[in-house]
């Protein structure tokens, strides 16, 4: 059994499909459409690896955490709205008991 060829050894010109008409991969939603399915602790996780990479211009992605951070801070904020809006649970029925 022969080992698969390095990165370095495989040929330039078989490179991979990027959702190219030949590429089956189901294409993913924008980041806007996304972002209200995503859970509260990976919405602050993606925030927090965002703001990190938009401040170091030298970082690959720095354009698209730059762009992504209004899109998360909206998000963060349509939910903590959301928040505000809702009345405090009522006490538990029978009241406290001091023991």
């Amino acid at each position: 059994m022969s080992s698969p060829p390095r990165l370095r050894d495989r040929a330039a010109s078989d490179p991979m499909p990027v959702n190219s008409e030949d590429d089956q991969r189901p294409r993913r939603p924008p980041l806007a459409k996304r972002l209200p399915d995503l859970s509260d602790e990976r919405l602050v996780s993606l925030q927090q690896a965002a703001t990190r990479i938009s401040l170091d211009a030298e970082h690959p992605k720095h354009a698209s955490a730059t762009a992504a951070l209004p899109l998360i801070d909206a998000e963060i904020g349509r939910r903590a709205a959301g928040l505000a809006g809702r009345e405090a649970p009522p006490p538990p029925a029978g009241g406290a008991v001091d023991g």
